[in-house]
């Protein structure tokens, strides 16, 4: 595979997750129909595996519920792509109250290991 489709596929697999972020953070779960493919499996902690993008999307809207300053602030940490199905390893940074000791340090509040196929 060449350099450039590598990374065409890097920031594709990226930009999906960021559409998922965005429907997920402006409460816009139309959107997701598009991120969720009809026999998709989720494993949300603490909740557990999800079946379905019906389902998927029915409990995204519970999590969302009361919680309207939630927003995804996230970092990447890897991608591996082999042949038709992506790894993405994402994590959320959550804001935290610095010290001059911890000014620079990030703040880890969840993590994401994405299975994405093409």
């Amino acid at each position: 595979m060449n350099l450039k489709r590598v990374i065409m596929d890097e920031e594709e697999v990226v930009a999906t997750f960021n559409r998922y972020a965005w429907a997920f953070d402006q409460g816009d779960f139309s959107l997701l129909n598009d991120i969720f493919t009809e026999d998709a499996t989720i494993n949300m902690v603490p909740i557990g595996e999800i079946k379905g993008r019906k389902n998927i999307i029915s409990q995204l809207k519970i999590s969302r519920s009361g919680r309207p300053t939630f927003h995804h602030a996230v970092e990447p940490h890897g991608i591996e792509i082999k042949k038709e199905k992506a790894i993405l390893k994402m994590y959320r940074l959550k804001p935290f109250r610095p010290t001059e000791d911890t000014i620079e340090n990030p703040v880890y509040g969840a993590g994401y290991l994405s299975f994405l196929l093409h």
